[in-house]
């Protein structure tokens, strides 16, 4: 029965994109405010998981990317059209330790920060 989950696995992607779509509805209603688009997610998310990848943990030495996920940041953006993200991962190793990036939209640019063990 295992098999059965399979397609659900591979939609799995797609299906990232459909569940940021409430949040991003509600910041395009907001006045002075824009949220970022499909394609800036993928974008982050497809680079934010080779830098993972390639970033070892400064306590264990394992590599990240463990359940990487871009998330809305709590952080105030400093321009009121902009928007700010939060990448979060966790190491490989057994202990999972936790690290965060920030993603910030300045100008028509992408500022793309470092991961920083939490």
């Amino acid at each position: 029965m295992e098999w059965l989950t399979l397609p659900a696995l591979w939609g799995a992607p797609a299906g990232l994109l459909d569940m940021w779509s409430g949040y991003f509805d509600q910041r395009q209603q907001q006045p002075g405010s824009r949220a970022p688009s499909e394609l800036d997610l993928a974008l982050i998310e497809t680079l934010y998981e080779v830098i993972a990848a390639t970033t070892y943990c400064i306590r264990c030495g394992s590599t990240l990317g463990r359940n990487l996920r871009v998330v809305p940041s709590a952080r105030p953006v400093s321009a009121p059209d902009s928007w700010r993200l939060l990448v979060v991962t966790r190491c490989r190793g057994w202990l999972r330790h936790a690290y965060s990036a920030d993603v910030t939209e300045v100008g028509q640019d992408l500022r793309m920060g470092m991961f920083f063990h939490v």
